[in-house]
């Protein structure tokens, strides 16, 4: 029960183009969308430690 009432969360905060995407890409690689989003919250703080440790203060900014 507690995993629905997450699962509607979160649909509530994505809008349904992003819901619809994550769970495509949850099935493609046979994830759960808990499964799916932790591997997606992984990768995006790998890229920022990237980014950092080439000198880039935000992941999206170009270094000064």
């Amino acid at each position: 029960m507690a995993d629905a009432k997450q699962h509607l969360q979160l649909d509530a905060e994505l809008s349904e183009p992003q819901y619809r995407e994550l769970e495509a890409y949850a099935r493609e690689h046979g994830l759960s969308l808990d499964d799916a989003i932790l591997r997606l919250a992984s990768t995006t703080l790998d890229m920022r430690v990237l980014g950092r440790s080439l000198g880039l203060k935000e992941f999206d900014r170009a270094p000064r």
